[in-house]
């Protein structure tokens, strides 16, 4: 994929009806999916767990607690580009050491459905980032 400026060149309409100070924030209204009703604060949302997410945490033997808690207290937030899925990325204790931790999610109305959560690998997020594949929501 071509990019310009950090974008995909099939951004490029959009991007120059924004401000050079383009921001993801000002076009995450603009983007289809789910990123269309993310204004609502988390906290107010009622959560629920995809069938996905619940098989995972038993495989991977993850506290029940956590996605909720990622999806809550998140400092970092991505649109994954390929699956129109939003992402909560947070540290936190897991398998005995502090490790980087997604749980991806779509928003609908006032209801989040967490679909997934697993340990980021070293450097996976920071080539998701580069490659343009997650793109930070603000």
């Amino acid at each position: 994929m071509v990019f310009y400026s950090g974008l995909p060149v099939s951004w490029l309409p959009i991007f120059y009806l924004c401000s050079v100070d383009f921001q993801l924030s000002a076009l995450s209204f603009a983007l289809p999916g789910p990123a269309r009703s993310f204004s609502q604060p988390v906290t107010d949302m009622k959560i629920e767990y995809s069938k996905h997410i619940e098989a995972r945490l038993k495989l991977r033997e993850i506290p029940r607690e956590l996605p909720k808690e990622i999806f809550e207290e998140a400092s970092e937030r991505y649109l994954d580009t390929e699956t129109d899925h939003l992402v909560a990325v947070m540290s936190r204790q897991l398998y005995d050491r502090i490790r980087e931790v997604m749980v991806a999610y779509v928003i609908d109305e006032d209801r989040a459905t967490l679909l997934t959560i697993h340990p980021l690998q070293n450097g996976q997020k920071s080539s998701r980032i580069h490659s343009g594949r997650w793109r930070k929501l603000e």
